[in-house]
């Protein structure tokens, strides 16, 4: 028991008489700029390619693989704009590049028009209304199960687009 109480004591004494933390120093910014104007370095992301020439670009583009997700919900009107924005985005990526789309709910012909797409890859879910009755939510799942698929592709870059913002 004493044993117990003088180490105790001992090892008290020594953290309570370490010496004090040097004082700190001020922090000083040297870029004045504000926190939105800074770019800083995207480790995550591939190089940035702006500085090449436009050829270079192109080859660099082609040999990157483009996986463009899409939400859709009784968009038949605006399919044949999509499309005319889209693929030739998808062109300037690799061969294996690919639109994948999340069609539930749709009362035109959405699904139809869609089916007549050969280079997308359609997902239909049918009626979502009962399952997730909230619109926010049908989107959620919808983005999740595209972003699940996109990964599969393993992609260089994935596009998250609107097909209603093409009407």
């Amino acid at each position: 028991l004493n044993k117990t109480t003088s180490t105790s004591s001992i090892d008290a004494t020594r953290i309570l008489s370490k010496a004090p933390p040097p004082p700190c120093r001020l922090f000083t910014v040297s870029d004045q700029r504000s926190f939105y104007e800074r770019e800083y370095p995207q480790l995550n992301l591939p190089q940035r390619i702006s500085n090449s020439s436009y050829q270079n670009i192109l080859h660099q583009l082609h040999s990157l693989r483009l996986i463009v997700v899409a939400c859709a919900r009784d968009v038949a009107p605006n399919i044949k704009n999509y499309r005319s924005h889209i693929e030739p985005i998808l062109d300037l990526f690799h061969s294996s590049s690919r639109i994948l789309i999340f069609e539930s709910d749709s009362n035109d012909k959405t699904v139809e028009k869609l089916y007549e797409w050969s280079r997308a890859q359609v997902y239909t879910y049918g009626n979502m209304l009962k399952s997730y009755p909230e619109r926010t939510e049908r989107l959620a799942f919808c983005r999740n199960k595209l972003l699940d698929k996109a990964h599969d592709f393993k992609a260089d870059y994935i596009l998250v687009t609107d097909l209603d913002i093409f009407s």
